[in-house]
């Protein structure tokens, strides 16, 4: 593919892979930042052909949380711009989920990887993924990935109306 990236920022909480993505890609935008309470600036100060919320949702703690996020990133898009948004269906894989401890409602405790390291992970269901969706203009929607077809899904959405 010739796709070339003029711009590109990556938000993490992680100090040492955001040292490591900068030292690989020196010419992009790393910030340092909780997924729950991700610097609004990001969202005001640019205007954005492509957001992909990849590999983070089901780390947000509320509802709200996850909805700011979404009308954020939907508000931040140029007009006929792209937000991707992956759900983790951690539930549709028996070897991942027998591992998750409940701790309510929706959300779990996971290890990272083979690690002791625990992590925060709220299941989102397509009816939660709906709502988080709602008012925006929704391309595509689909389950992909792992051995069952159905680890994560996907909601694409395109930003035709601009919103103010």
């Amino acid at each position: 593919n010739n796709i070339k990236i003029k711009s590109y920022v990556g938000v993490d909480n992680s100090k040492e892979l955001l040292e490591i993505a900068k030292k690989q890609f020196p010419n992009y935008k790393f910030i340092e930042s909780n997924l729950n309470s991700v610097d609004p600036s990001i969202f005001t100060e640019n205007k954005y052909n492509l957001i992909f919320a990849f590999g983070l949702m089901h780390h947000l703690q509320t509802f709200e949380s996850r909805k700011e996020l979404i009308n954020r990133s939907y508000k931040s898009l140029v007009k006929d711009g792209l937000l991707a948004v992956t759900y983790w269906q951690f539930k549709n894989d028996t070897k991942i989920f027998s591992k998750a401890k409940h701790l309510k409602d929706e959300d779990y405790e996971l290890p990272f990887g083979n690690s002791t390291a625990k992590r925060f992970c709220h299941f989102t269901n397509e009816v939660e993924a709906d709502l988080l969706g709602e008012g925006l203009e929704l391309k595509s929607s689909y389950f992909a990935d792992g051995k069952s077809k159905a680890l994560n899904l996907y909601k694409l959405y395109s930003r035709t109306l601009i919103i103010t």
